[in-house]
């Protein structure tokens, strides 16, 4: 399982990832593949600036994994001496002095966020994990062919823009007008039915009922009178009679 690492080295290189994430606080809190991307690459890039053989880490068909931009696929030679394909790279553990280690906790390699039961996005943790050895997989090796320098990285993408708040649920009974509602419902249909020459209400007059219903529920229209009013003319309409 993943280990802190205790010593100076190891302190040092948490420091860096800190400051990576408060430079860039915004790709953690977007937690997205793409950002998660960006904020491996910038702590590769501090890593080296400090001295530290850093790489990305190649990731296989089948693997979680991110695919930069204009990422090409090429074959590598593992850690078992084998050759693999690079079809892409982790978006949250990088090699650092021949050493695995993950950089963020709770990471997205997704294109959208995650979100918690209570709703709250899970945003990305900044962190320095060693990744036991006998969890390393061989075709997991550095990636050193065409790893990124310490350039310049393009601008972080926004985070998407969150949703408008959406009504929870269906109304209450009550919301929708309770009894009075279905009475009105019936009251007017009978009135327009007998104005139509017809005993009363028939087997077919429930499809009236259903339409003004849904539109209470879904919340298509706030009261009764005006669902009622909605769907009036089409009812009328049926029944060949005008509105009055």
């Amino acid at each position: 399982m993943n280990a802190s690492v205790p010593s100076k080295w190891g302190r040092m290189s948490l420091e860096i990832v800190r400051q990576v994430n408060a430079q860039h606080p915004q790709l953690l809190q977007a937690n997205i593949g793409a950002t998660c991307h960006q904020f491996t690459l910038r702590v590769v890039e501090a890593l080296r600036a400090q001295g530290h053989q850093a790489f990305l880490m190649c990731k296989s068909p089948g693997e979680g994994q991110y695919q930069p931009p204009g990422f090409a696929r090429r074959s590598v030679v593992g850690l078992d001496g084998k050759t693999y394909q690079c079809s892409g790279v982790s978006h949250d553990a990088i090699w650092s002095d021949g050493q695995q280690f993950d950089t963020i906790a709770s990471a997205n390699d997704g294109e959208h966020p995650i979100f918690n039961p209570n709703g709250s996005q899970i945003v990305g943790q900044p962190v320095w994990n060693a990744i036991a050895s006998n969890h390393w997989r061989p075709n997991n090796p550095p990636l050193k062919d065409g790893a990124p320098t310490p350039t310049p990285l393009p601008p972080t993408p926004l985070p998407p823009t969150p949703l408008p708040p959406q009504p929870s649920g269906y109304p209450s009974y009550e919301e929708c007008g309770g009894d009075a509602a279905g009475a009105a419902i019936s009251r007017q249909l009978d009135a327009d039915y007998k104005r139509a020459g017809r005993a009363g209400l028939d087997g077919d007059s429930g499809l009236w009922h259903q339409r003004v219903c849904y539109d209470l529920l879904t919340r298509k229209v706030p009261t009764v009178q005006e669902a009622i009013a909605k769907h009036r003319k089409a009812w009328c309409d049926a029944l060949g009679i005008p509105v009055q």
